[in-house]
């Protein structure tokens, strides 16, 4: 894919929050979303020529009192970085959104210990994403500790080995952490 000017974006007016119910509320998406899937926390990406949130979901076995139980994604999808438009949505096999992603299944224990915990964590992520995001979509300098504090809530909220299929959605605002 060849380099495509973004032009500047200003701050989105959904927070992170709402945008995450937003994207898998979507009509196109709740149409073709299987109910027995799971999908991930949105992740801002550059990568489809305008800033968007990008997902994605897999097959997920839930049984009461044991680990969730998730299968590689077998589709992916982005809004607009409103949670409005969808720019795109596709199947893996039409589609891949990286390298070969891990077959699965893998499992996953829930990264809080219980209900308040896990509230708290995902007010914190949505705090977080709110303030670096708009950084990210403008391609501006952040102060390594902001993007540290991102980084290290990711990797506890991007829940256990499922955090190998983040990556290759969004490569680029990865990359833009870690730099």
């Amino acid at each position: 894919m060849s380099a495509v000017e973004i032009p500047a974006v200003a701050p989105s007016a959904v927070g992170y929050a709402q945008l995450t119910a937003a994207i898998v509320a979507h009509p196109a998406v709740r149409a073709e979303l299987p109910v027995e899937f799971a999908s991930s926390f949105p992740v801002p990406t550059l990568r489809l020529g305008r800033p968007a949130w990008a997902a994605f979901a897999g097959p997920a076995s839930r049984r009461r009192g044991q680990p969730l139980r998730l299968w590689a994604p077998d589709r992916w999808w982005a809004l607009d970085q409103w949670g409005h438009s969808l720019v795109l949505y596709a199947l893996v096999s039409a589609q891949p959104f990286g390298a070969e992603v891990e077959p699965g299944p893998v499992e996953v224990s829930p990264p809080a210990p219980d209900v308040a915990s896990y509230d708290e964590d995902q007010r914190v992520l949505a705090e977080l994403m709110d303030s670096v995001a708009p950084t990210f979509f403008n391609q501006g300098e952040l102060a390594k500790p902001a993007r540290s504090a991102l980084l290290e809530h990711l990797s506890v909220q991007l829940v256990g080995p499922a955090v190998v299929w983040y990556r290759p959605l969004a490569p680029d605002f990865f990359a833009w952490l870690e730099a």
